[in-house]
């Protein structure tokens, strides 16, 4: 995943969803990858910040890697598995 590989990238929704995920193959909806990045808010996974321009950037909180790199194997994993159902 793009920011486990750059820990202190960070980028709008619609920056993730063009450069993070569409430039690398990943068909996905803003809305969706919203809900995701607010997911990882409340879990405190990531940080929202609100720039000058309003715009909210969200950030991976490097202390958190590990246990970043934990949630998406697991989500991995359950979205392998509801594939072969």
């Amino acid at each position: 995943m793009y920011v486990a590989k750059h820990p202190h990238a960070q980028d709008t929704v619609e920056g993730i969803v063009l450069w993070w995920l569409e430039s690398r193959g990943v068909e996905c909806d803003a809305g969706l990858v919203g809900s995701a990045l607010a997911t990882l808010v409340a879990r405190d996974l990531i940080v929202e910040i609100r720039a000058s321009d309003a715009r909210v950037h969200y950030r991976m909180r490097p202390e958190k890697r590990e246990e970043i790199r934990a949630h998406i194997r697991r989500c991995a994993y359950a979205s392998t598995r509801s594939r072969r159902h």
